[in-house]
């Protein structure tokens, strides 16, 4: 059956805003390649004593189907998470991983801001859907899941955005499209791993990026080149704080080091939001609290503590934190719930803690 003009385009708009909701498609690089699209970072105490797990999931386009081992990329590209053991991560560790058909490799080098193509030494390697362990006590896992992002895309890209656009505030953007979870039926691929806390020392600030091989098709490169196609911390900062496509290629492709030049689309955001929404007496000062919390986009974890990526002190960040509420809150100003349930029935207790899709 064939779709009436109306009814396609309005189909079509809610497909793109689900889409692009999350750390999902932020790019035009990672609409490109799907396979090294960053979409969420975690970071809690693991079920395993001494240890602390990292999740590290992209691709929103993850599939089970024949081109299954296409989803996790090959060798031209790889992820990393970072963890620096200072917050200007002078010093710390970069984790690296490269896909080729089912197998998995592993490497480690000693800085948290490696420069593109530093992958440093392999560690390990194993095989997809299987738990690996490193002689150094790592253990890694990594699949296909659903996505444990929950969160109404529609409503932010629609009611929430398009009133502030209007100069308006709809304190009931969310609220009026209750249980609308825009990656209910999401899968992407997950890396999830455990580090012992020997290695992490007391505090650590952590993110996650990609980079892939491009031909030199990139404006300003002549050859192939290393190219970072997203980074990951904070949630949804690209989409609530970088209001056009060239302000989210400078974000994710661009160096954490120089996160502070576009300190200004953070604080103009803020304070047009806690503005409209009356929430704060004194929004530049709010805009400009919060902007030290966002930037750099990396986020501190005290090891060993439960995890919370909540107001007022953001910890980690664990799988049943509504992370997409604090997003909205810290950007608003006050408690504003986008109204969808975490996904705790597809969690399990014990590492990896998400379940596999057949």
């Amino acid at each position: 059956m064939k779709l009436k003009k109306p009814m396609y385009w309005s189909l079509l708009i809610i497909g793109l805003i689900t889409l692009t909701s999350g750390h999902h498609f932020e790019t035009k690089l990672a609409k490109d390649f799907p396979m090294y699209d960053m979409t969420d970072v975690y970071c809690f105490p693991s079920s395993n004593a001494g240890m602390t797990t990292f999740i590290l999931d992209f691709n929103p386009e993850a599939s089970t189907d024949s081109t299954f081992y296409k989803n996790f990329g090959n060798k031209k590209g790889y992820r990393q998470l970072h963890i620096g053991y200072d917050k200007g991560l002078d010093k710390g560790v970069s984790l690296g991983f490269s896909f080729s058909a089912n197998k998995i490799k592993i490497y480690s080098t000693q800085s948290a801001n490696p420069s593109l193509g530093e992958l440093g030494k392999k560690i390990g390697k194993g095989k997809i859907n299987e738990i690996i362990s490193l002689k150094n006590g790592i253990t890694v896992w990594s699949g296909i899941v659903k996505d444990p992002f929950n969160g109404n895309g529609a409503a932010l890209y629609g009611k929430m955005k398009e009133a502030v656009k209007r100069g308006e505030w709809d304190d009931k953007a969310f609220a009026s499209d209750k249980g609308n979870d825009s990656f209910k039926n999401s899968q992407v691929v997950a890396i999830v791993i455990d580090v012992p806390n020997t290695m992490l020392g007391d505090k650590i600030y952590y993110h996650a990026s990609s980079v892939a091989k491009l031909k030199g098709t990139e404006k300003g490169h002549k050859h192939a080149h290393w190219h970072r196609i997203n980074r990951i911390a904070h949630v949804l900062l690209p989409h609530l704080y970088m209001e056009t496509m060239s302000d989210r290629d400078r974000q994710n492709a661009g160096n954490i080091s120089d996160d502070n030049t576009r300190r200004k689309n953070c604080v103009d955001m803020l304070e047009k939001y806690s503005r409209l929404s009356k929430s704060q007496a004194d929004p530049k000062a709010y805009a400009l609290k919060m902007t030290e919390l966002l930037l750099p986009d990396h986020i501190p974890y005290i090891v060993g503590t439960p995890a919370s990526y909540t107001l007022p002190v953001i910890n980690g960040r664990s799988l049943s934190d509504n992370a997409m509420d604090t997003a909205l809150e810290i950007l608003v100003g006050k408690p504003f719930p986008n109204y969808t349930d975490v996904k705790t029935a597809d969690f399990t207790t014990k590492f990896p803690y998400l379940k596999a899709v057949k």
